[in-house]
């Protein structure tokens, strides 16, 4: 595991990067909306055809220049992204060995081992694709952005009541106090792009570190675990997995290992060392497969079954399979799925880690059959990961669709495009 206060520590570089890119975005908006409306000023204030003119060409300026400026941002935060995710495994190992070989154990050096080095690549590829769809994200804000505040801004102009000077000073205050928000919440509670990049990184890094702990548990044969505990856990009234205080600082079985011990033998070891040994707990939800390390249902892992690779298809009765389960095929294998339903059946598709492998040419077979696109999954367990890619965006219009849904792998969900 990382210890509490490592990533707090770690994160400020990346964070700062997109900081600067927000920045930078805002100011090309103010230049822009300054520009815009400088020439109408200029003109004795523009017909509404000729400004619309003169806001498209702007438009499109400012959607060259956000481009520019995300794909130099993304350039420079893959290598940070790669150095984070490298310096956080070896920390855990770090952190970790000291148990092990407090018991007399050698484990593996974290970059010595293969299964390892393919936790962390995976790790480090998930995290790009998050990044991504978050610049991504936040270019189609900022351009809407624009355009919001420069038709407020031209019908103040416009209506006598305010010069073109105080219409553009309002126009820029209103961005600098807004800024460009990446994600909405239900509650109307909003977050930046720098924030979501934070929440999102932190996220990448605990779940990359996790799976190296687990792998080390695999490695040396372990399966007991003491959770960590510390003052004002949180708690929960109806208990499980969210209740943090009544499952800290107890052992509990992790997984059974071939040629370990016996359930009566475990029992008597820590009952020895006045410990008790706690059952595992018990979910009822994607989380539990995420966040418990437990295995699908039987019936999900028939879906699973039938769907053994990135690209596989299969058709299932309308009742056999949710969303939900989706969810936890995801949390389970790391994948994308995506769902299409006609009348009464679904038809599953598994992707990869980063994308569902259909063409403009199998969706426009999917519409024509009668498809609908219901959803589909997003590796990941943050709100990040409910935020839409341009590909989603496409696909959602090929389909004449205006809703689809997004998952994330603890089975939350949320409606795309936002408001």
């Amino acid at each position: 595991m990382l210890p509490p206060n490592y990533l707090i520590n770690q994160i400020g570089d990346i964070e700062n990067l997109y900081a600067d890119l927000h920045t930078a975005i805002l100011e090309d908006i103010a230049g822009h909306i300054r520009d815009t409306l400088e020439a109408t000023g200029k003109a004795g204030i523009m017909p509404s055809a000729a400004y619309q003119i003169e806001r498209l060409n702007h438009a499109g300026m400012l959607r060259n220049e956000i481009i520019r400026r995300i794909a130099e941002i993304n350039d420079t935060s893959r290598e940070e992204v790669r150095r984070l995710f490298r310096e956080a495994a070896i920390e855990t190992r770090r952190y970790d060995d000291r148990v092990y070989r407090a018991a007399g154990l050698s484990p593996i050096p974290v970059m010595q081992s293969p299964a390892m080095a393919q936790i962390l690549n995976a790790g480090v590829t998930k995290q790009l694709g998050g990044l991504q769809r978050l610049t991504g994200t936040a270019a189609t804000n900022g351009e809407a952005r624009f355009n919001e505040l420069l038709n407020v801004a031209y019908n103040k102009a416009a209506s006598g009541a305010y010069s073109y000077q105080k219409a553009i000073g309002d126009a820029v205050d209103d961005l600098a106090r807004e800024g460009i928000k990446v994600f909405r919440y239900a509650s109307g509670r909003t977050m930046s792009i720098e924030a979501a990049v934070r929440m999102s990184v932190l996220t990448g890094l605990n779940q990359t570190a996790a799976k190296i702990t687990e792998e080390s548990m695999r490695e040396i044969g372990a399966s007991l675990v003491r959770t960590s505990a510390h003052v004002g856990a949180r708690t929960h009234p109806e208990g499980g997995y969210r209740d943090h205080e009544s499952w800290q600082g107890k052992v509990f079985y992790w997984k059974e290992m071939d040629g370990g011990f016996t359930n009566a033998d475990k029992s008597s070891i820590m009952a020895a060392r006045g410990d008790t040994i706690e059952k595992p707990i018990e979910l009822s939800h994607p989380a539990e497969v995420a966040l418990g390390g437990k295995e699908l249902s039987p019936r999900q892992q028939k879906i699973l079954d039938e769907l053994p690779e990135s690209g596989s298809r299969c058709i299932f009765r309308k009742n056999d399979v949710k969303m939900v389960d989706l969810s936890a095929l995801t949390a389970k294998t790391g994948d994308e799925f995506a769902m299409f339903t006609r009348k009464g059946e679904r038809l599953i598709v598994r992707g990869s880690p980063e994308r569902v492998p259909l063409s403009y040419d199998d969706i426009t077979v999917l519409k024509n059959d009668g498809y609908r696109w219901s959803g589909h999954i997003h590796p990941g367990i943050s709100d990040v990961d409910l935020l839409e890619s341009g590909g989603d965006l496409i696909a959602l219009r090929q389909f004449d669709q205006t809703r689809s849904i997004i998952y994330n792998a603890l089975g939350r969900w949320r409606v795309f495009p936002g408001d």
